[in-house]
C-alpha cells in the first residue's frame, strides 16, 4: 500500500508540473495577444489622430480662404455705393492676391476628394469674377453719375457671387463635419478600448 502510494506521487507531480507549463504557456500567450492588441490600438489612434489634426489645419485654412474672399466682397459693395476710394482698391486686390494663392494651396488638398472639389471649384470663380470686376471698373477714377452705371452693372455680379459662395460653404462644411463624424467614432472607441484594458477603467 505504501509502494504504491510512492508510485502515484511522481505521476502527480508530472501531471502537476504539466499544469503549470500550460498556465505559463496560456499566460505568455495572452501577453503577447494584449500587447500586439495596444500596439495596435496606439498605432491605429495615433494615425486617425493625425488625421483629425490634419482636418482641424484645413479647416482653419479654408475659413481664412472664405473670410478673404468676402472681404474682398464688401470692400467692392462699398467702392459701387460709396464711390471710388483708392484704399479700398488697392486693400481689395491685395486680399485677392492672398486668395488666390490660399486657393491654390487647399486645391492641392482636395484635388483626389470629387466632391468637395467640385464645391470648391466654385471659389476659383468667385476669385475670377471679383478680380475681373477690379480690372473692368476699379482701375480709372470715377465719379458722379459713373458711379450709379457701375453699382448697377457690379452689385447684381456680387450678389450671384456671394450666394455661390455660400452655398458651397455649405456643402463643404457638410463634407467636412461628415468625415471628422467617420473618424472621431472609432478613434473614441480605440481610445476607451485601450484605457479600459491599461486601467480597467473608463477614461471619465
Amino acid at each position: 500500500m505504501a509502494e504504491q502510494k510512492k508510485r502515484q506521487k511522481p505521476l502527480e507531480q508530472v501531471k502537476l508540473v504539466h499544469k503549470l507549463g500550460f498556465l505559463v504557456c496560456f499566460i505568455v500567450f495572452a501577453s503577447a495577444a494584449g500587447g500586439a492588441a495596444i500596439l495596435y490600438a496606439n498605432e491605429k489612434v495615433t494615425r486617425e489622430t493625425a488625421t483629425l489634426e490634419q482636418s482641424a489645419a484645413f479647416q482653419e485654412d479654408y475659413s481664412m480662404l472664405l473670410n478673404t474672399v468676402n472681404q474682398v466682397g464688401l470692400l467692392h459693395f462699398q467702392l459701387v455705393t460709396s464711390g471710388y476710394n483708392e484704399d479700398r482698391i488697392e486693400r481689395a486686390d491685395l486680399l485677392l492676391g492672398e486668395a488666390g494663392e490660399m486657393f491654390t494651396e487647399l486645391n492641392r488638398e482636395v484635388s483626389d476628394h470629387q466632391e468637395m472639389s467640385n464645391y470648391f471649384s466654385l471659389f476659383e470663380k468667385a476669385i475670377n469674377n471679383y478680380a475681373g470686376i477690379s480690372e473692368t471698373h476699379f482701375q480709372s477714377i470715377y465719379v458722379g453719375d459713373e458711379v450709379e452705371r457701375i453699382r448697377n452693372r457690379v452689385v447684381p455680379e456680387i450678389i450671384r457671387t456671394d450666394q455661390s459662395i455660400n452655398q458651397a460653404n455649405t456643402r463643404i462644411q457638410q463634407t467636412l463635419e461628415a468625415v471628422r463624424d467617420d473618424r472621431l467614432p472609432s478613434w473614441k472607441k480605440l481610445w476607451f478600448s485601450h484605457r479600459l484594458f491599461c486601467t480597467g477603467r473608463l477614461p471619465f
